[in-house]
């Protein structure tokens, strides 16, 4: 448990899943993809941009795109 007592800063896992009740979120690196439990849509942040995750990113991706077929190009950016 050095994470959480303090004694290593570095990440303990590369990615980062969660579920409580109907929200469910993923967490890679500075990116975090979220969905709550009122929503359909997927919501994607830049924490490292947008700690209070007010713009949603995800939404620019899906109008950049032509084709359906096309948004499964689209990768999660790395953090490194």
């Amino acid at each position: 448990m050095p994470a959480l007592t303090g004694a290593s800063t570095a990440q303990p896992h590369e990615s980062l899943f969660w579920r409580f009740s109907q929200q469910r979120a993923i967490r890679h690196g500075d990116w975090k993809l979220v969905r709550g439990p009122q929503s359909q849509a997927w919501e994607l942040y830049n924490l490292a941009d947008d700690i209070g995750e007010t713009t949603d990113l995800a939404a620019c991706l899906l109008y950049t795109s032509p084709s359906p077929r096309d948004r499964t190009r689209y990768r999660m950016p790395s953090s490194a």
